[in-house]
């Protein structure tokens, strides 16, 4: 019995000096900067950025290989506080946000029954989604679970919307969706909310939130920045001024602000 004991005791006095040595041998000293940056950083690890983590993207920030703003889920008032703790300057960026181009949810009528997993690519692979509208969103939530930043809800209409205080503008709900529905835009852009390609009759049959084709946006448009092309409205925002004249008569509000 003691014999056992001395053996095992014996063996953990070695590891244990072992640990202590490779502790001490391989230790690497961390960057104060680094450390510093990373906790000013979200730590949301989305890769957006091209960079497995924020870890490494700030080492990344503070060797000068990429710029503070090339985290898009920083504020820029955050950039700044990172650029001035390395000594950098920095520009204003253009900030970016995710819209999408469907409302339709349950003001939508449904084809059939689903049973089956909630996954967009799931539900859209079986006959173009459970929607009448197969340009819409099926209402799967998976660009909600993609979101690292909460920043997308599944509304009352079983519908996915954006909560624009907490966008940041990072694409992955971009990536996530198989209807290419959602898209990036500057802050505070005006957007057509449809995806539709159907006419306009057909299109009110099944959905009271798709664009009806009545090109009233498209007339009372001073600036010739929206058309309606393949029975669907579509901004030009080179031209677009924001006047909202086309939100203001669109019948079916598909066009948002």
């Amino acid at each position: 019995m003691l014999y056992t004991v001395f053996v095992l005791g014996g063996m953990g006095l070695v590891a244990g000096a072992a640990l202590a040595f490779a502790s001490k041998y391989f230790y690497v000293e961390k960057d104060e900067k680094v450390e510093a940056v990373k906790e000013m950083l979200p730590g949301a690890n989305c890769g957006v950025c091209g960079y497995a983590g924020c870890g490494i993207l700030a080492q990344a920030i503070c060797n000068n290989e990429v710029p503070v703003s090339v985290c898009s889920a920083l504020k820029e008032d955050e950039i700044r506080n990172i650029a001035s703790l390395l000594g950098q300057t920095v520009t204003d960026s253009i900030r970016m946000k995710a819209y999408i181009k469907c409302t339709g949810g349950t003001n939508c009528q449904n084809r059939y029954e689903y049973f089956g997993p909630a996954d967009c690519i799931c539900m859209s692979q079986y006959d173009g989604g459970v929607k009448s509208c197969i340009y819409g969103c099926v209402g799967g939530g998976s660009c909600q679970r993609a979101c690292p930043f909460d920043a997308i809800i599944m509304n009352e209409y079983n519908m996915a919307e954006i909560v624009y205080d907490k966008c940041t503008g990072c694409g992955v709900c971009v990536e996530e969706c198989p209807k290419n529905l959602i898209f990036l835009s500057s802050e505070h852009s005006v957007y057509v909310a449809c995806n539709s390609s159907e006419k306009g009759g057909i299109q009110k049959q099944f959905c009271n939130t798709g664009c009806i084709v009545c090109k009233k946006c498209e007339k009372v448009c001073n600036d010739n920045a929206i058309h309606v092309e393949n029975f669907l409205a579509s901004i030009d925002y080179s031209k677009c001024i924001k006047c909202n004249n086309c939100v203001d008569v669109c019948p079916c509000d598909v066009i948002k602000f």
